[in-house]
């Protein structure tokens, strides 16, 4: 024999509903935080070619032509060593500390001898630690362990085409994060014009990753409230919504155990009553005729059967004294009995 497990639909709808509530809670909590985080970094984009865009518009192409051409640094990595390269770091340093989602800018030129290669112009960030750049590091949460920012110095890798000085038609962002020897950033540029609207430079403005990540777990905090949320509901519900579907089944069922003792008093009007009907309210229906069909057929059964007694209790008394007169025992008797009943009537004869 095949052991069975008993499992009421009741607990099946029950894992049914909460499996594919769950799933369907999942899915729309991953494609909102995907929405919200795109969006969210769709806005950083677009505040990063901004403020590139205003920086590259803020410096004079041909200062910084001459600076470039110059190389001349810091002689002690603090003190300018010209008062235009001063003045383009100021003004660069200036929109970093005004705008606090920034870890940097600077400027870079394109590599005159290496195609697709960089050579780095002036930076905000000093060249030695200072207390400004430790505390800069420190609130933007960046790893900084490369060497500085050093003008005429080529980047070390290639750059990214699509940022090349002479391919910028205009401010535009990194669509990913950016990963180089000097940490993980999110970056925007624009192009550095002379004059005669002629692309000399680029600048470059950038915003930890971390900051991309600090946003990606305040929206991620903030979905998982509404996420658990939710899931109270869903946990109140599922069980609500289970009860209402398999109720009707569960009171036909009781209702069918009970006529199968011989209770054919069960009521159904809760499932038949009611102006909305459905299936259930058809079967309760069916189901009600059926057990009064059962009931008067079994009565009739029942008055079949007392008649059907009667009739063979007159048939046993019958063949009962059948047998008994059909005997010779008998027959002796009644013999004697006609001739006690002859001699009582003679001598009456012979008078």
């Amino acid at each position: 024999m095949v052991r069975t497990i008993y499992i009421s639909l009741r607990t099946r709808f029950l894992l049914i509903f909460t499996a594919l509530f769950l799933a369907a809670f999942a899915g729309v909590w991953w494609w909102t935080y995907t929405a919200m985080v795109d969006r969210a970094l769709a806005a950083m984009q677009t505040e990063l070619s901004t403020v590139a865009n205003a920086v590259a518009l803020g410096i004079d192409g041909e200062m910084h032509t001459r600076v470039y051409r110059a190389g001349t640094l810091p002689a002690d990595g603090v003190t300018p060593a010209s008062p235009e390269y001063a003045t383009i770091a100021d003004f660069l340093r200036s929109f970093v500390i005004a705008n606090p989602d920034l870890a940097g800018a600077y400027t870079f030129v394109q590599s005159p001898d290496k195609p697709g290669k960089v050579n780095w112009g002036v930076t905000a960030n000093r060249a030695t630690p200072t207390p400004y750049a430790t505390a800069l590091k420190a609130a933007k949460r960046c790893s900084d362990n490369a060497a500085p920012i050093v003008l005429g110095v080529g980047y070390n890798e290639d750059w990214f085409d699509w940022a090349l000085p002479q391919n910028l038609k205009g401010p535009v962002a990194a669509s990913e994060i950016i990963h180089d020897e000097w940490g993980d950033w999110l970056t925007g540029y624009a192009p550095i014009r002379d004059s005669s609207g002629q692309v000399v430079a680029a600048v470059g403005v950038d915003m930890c990753a971390g900051e991309v990540g600090a946003m990606r777990a305040q929206i991620g905090r903030q979905m998982a409230a509404g996420f658990l949320t939710a899931l109270l509901v869903l946990v109140l519900v599922v069980p609500w919504v289970t009860y209402r579907i398999t109720r009707p089944v569960v009171v036909l069922a009781s209702a069918a155990g009970q006529v199968a003792q011989g209770d054919y008093g069960q009521s159904l009007s809760g499932l038949v009553g009611g102006r909305l009907r459905d299936e259930i309210s058809l079967l309760s229906e069916t189901f009600e005729l059926m057990v009064s069909k059962v009931r008067t057929r079994e009565q009739s059964l029942k008055q079949q059967v007392s008649d059907l007694m009667i009739i063979i209790d007159e048939s046993k008394s019958q063949r009962e004294v059948h047998e008994i007169t059909d005997t010779d025992f008998f027959r002796d008797l009644q013999q004697r009995a006609d001739s006690l009943r002859a001699r009582r009537t003679r001598p009456e004869s012979d008078a």
